[in-house]
């Protein structure tokens, strides 16, 4: 019993550990979209929830496209 707790409680921790790493890569990604990309990315939606996903996501790199060349 003790043991199948453990079990999951560590696959739990992995699935999150994932989940974590797949975001860190995608915000890599989108780091270095252009806006070519960008429009042709909110163009290949074929759902209108993958659309409102795709415009918030291109509106969140226009930002860091914005911001990028002041941080630094």
């Amino acid at each position: 019993m003790i043991e199948s707790v453990y079990t999951e409680a560590a696959c739990q921790r992995q699935a999150l550990t994932s989940k974590i790493e797949t975001a860190k890569r995608l915000y890599n990604v989108c780091r270095n979209m252009d806006i070519e990309e960008i429009l042709e990315l909110k163009l290949s939606a074929e759902t209108e929830e993958e659309e409102e996903f795709f415009s918030l996501l291109s509106d969140f790199i226009q930002q860091i496209m914005w911001c990028e060349p002041v941080m630094k």
